[in-house]
This record gives structure tokens, C-alpha cells and sequence, in this order.
């Protein structure tokens, strides 16, 4: 009896070394849930960040079966890719900087409210002659 348990766990240990041959590391582009099952309708166990680097063990149906941080489930085969992805910075959209000018655009010639003064040319002058 102990041999034949032996032998089944041998054997069971041969065809389960195949498919630990075949597992490859793989990149996750975004950031994707971890389901316990391959289908949407299934919980999250946990999230993998955009980056991270997974175990693929098997895949089926558009689902790949992974290992992340020592836990395994399915996660959506669309969302993995064999060649690194670097994890895309977050888009900040910020309001544009307005810079005020000191003075108004418009008018381009400034507009005075008072009367300007005169300025004579050189060599002019005033000369009254006083008859009398």
C-alpha cells in the first residue's frame, strides 16, 4: 500500500513538473484585480499595481492563472504582456498660469485727463514790446 501510494505521488509529481516548466514571468501594463475565479463576476482577492512583474502558470479563455506576492488567482490576460511596460505617469491637468500685466493692453498710446504741457524748440522765446 505504501508503495502504490509512492508511486502515485511520483507519478503525480511527473506530470505536475511539465506544467511548472511552462510558467513565465510576465508584466502587468495597468492596474488589474486578482480574481479567485476567470470571470468578472468573481471577487478581487487583491489588486496588482501597473509594472509589477507575475508568474504566468497557465492560461484559458482570455484569463491567465498567476502568482503575486505569494497568492494566486486569474487575472485578465488583455491587461498582461510578456516585454516590461513601464507604468505610465498619472496626467495632471493643471489650469494654465495667467501672468497680469502691470498696465492695460489697450489703449497703445496712453490717454491723458489733463492738458499736456507745451515744449518749446531751441531758439524760440517770447518777446513783448511794451509801446508806450
Amino acid at each position: 500500500m505504501k508503495r502504490l501510494l509512492l508511486g502515485l505521488t511520483a507519478a503525480a509529481g511527473l506530470f505536475a513538473l511539465p506544467a511548472v516548466a511552462n510558467a513565465y514571468t510576465a508584466y502587468v501594463v495597468t492596474d488589474l484585480n486578482l480574481r479567485v475565479c476567470a470571470s468578472t463576476q468573481c471577487a478581487a482577492v487583491t489588486v496588482i499595481p501597473g509594472g509589477t512583474a507575475v508568474n504566468v502558470l497557465g492560461s484559458s479563455g482570455g484569463w491567465n492563472y498567476v502568482a503575486y506576492a505569494g497568492v494566486t488567482g486569474y487575472a485578465s490576460a488583455n491587461y498582461i504582456t510578456v516585454a516590461y511596460a513601464t507604468p505610465r505617469p498619472p496626467v495632471v491637468v493643471r489650469p494654465p498660469i495667467v501672468v497680469a500685466a502691470p498696465y492695460g493692453a489697450y489703449p497703445v498710446y496712453p490717454y491723458y485727463p489733463y492738458q499736456r504741457r507745451a515744449y518749446l524748440r531751441p531758439g524760440f522765446s517770447f518777446s513783448f514790446r511794451i509801446s508806450g
